[in-house]
């Protein structure tokens, strides 16, 4: 077992362990340990198993993999393997979800100290405060679909189901289908925004018109203003203009058996 109390470290300390040619690589954290992880896994032979630790579980929560800590484990230590894609977002991978505007803040605004004391409910409070301040912006989306250009609140674009601590991007997101999932939160009044929100947190889909929504292997996205952050798996790691791409098949993941993932 190796016990990583510095996270800027975990990187390197994966990479080492890929590079000694481990097979299995059992990590305990949340989304952003995991997409940590999951990156430097990529398209390598190293099968990925999850302990559940954050305090959003967004990607456990897509394959199906309890928060009861002995459940997961059992799972990691099992013969179960699904290869699912991976996303880049520019020349960075990323594992679940980004997202440009709104969310964005809410990274800017979530603390690990609010996090430690709230747990998923640091979300809720982090939104609230993003919601209250953030600025529309312009955002033009090219995909082989076509071009739209309109005023938006944010995109979010989703390789996995969940982000936010369970809020929808897609239901028929599967992770292995070779399509990102894009959605945007089009101009609206901030109570029909606040609306909206809330039921993406009860995952129920809502469009209305000047919303967009696609499944698309490609996208690129510019902003007016350009170089805003766009937030990879809870990690401000690069500016827009941006092109997401899916890398198919790219990780390899212990998961429940098919039975208990129905």
């Amino acid at each position: 077992m190796v016990r990583v109390r510095r996270p800027r470290r975990l990187g390197k300390v994966v990479e080492g362990l890929r590079d000694e040619g481990v097979g299995r690589l059992i990590v305990g954290g949340g989304d952003g340990t995991l997409s940590t992880v999951a990156t430097r896994l990529a398209e390598s032979p190293v099968v990925l198993g999850v302990i559940p630790l954050g305090t959003a579980n967004d990607f456990a929560r897509t394959l199906g993999i309890p928060g009861h800590l002995p459940s997961a484990a059992a799972i990691a230590a099992g013969t179960h393997i699904r290869a699912i894609d991976l996303a880049r977002a520019n020349d960075a991978f990323f594992l679940n979800v980004a997202s440009i505007g709104m969310s964005a803040q809410v990274t800017v605004l979530l603390s690990a100290q609010l996090k430690r004391w709230l747990g998923p409910t640091a979300y809720m409070i982090a939104g609230i405060r993003a919601f209250a301040r953030h600025p529309t912006f312009r955002a033009r989306i090219s995909s082989p679909a076509g071009v739209t250009d309109r005023l938006v609140h944010q995109v979010v674009v989703g390789n996995g189901r969940f982000f936010g601590g369970g809020v929808l991007v897609d239901r028929e997101s599967t992770l292995e289908d070779g399509v990102l999932s894009v959605y945007t939160l089009g101009t609206r009044s901030r109570w029909d925004l606040l609306r909206t929100m809330a039921l993406l947190r009860f995952q129920m889909p809502h469009h209305r018109p000047g919303d967009i929504f696609l499944r698309t292997p490609a996208v690129r996205v510019e902003t007016v203003p350009t170089g805003k952050p766009v937030n990879l798996d809870g990690e401000l790691r690069t500016t827009t203009p941006v092109a997401f791409t899916v890398v198919p098949r790219a990780l390899k993941v212990l998961v429940p058996p098919v039975s208990e993932r129905l």
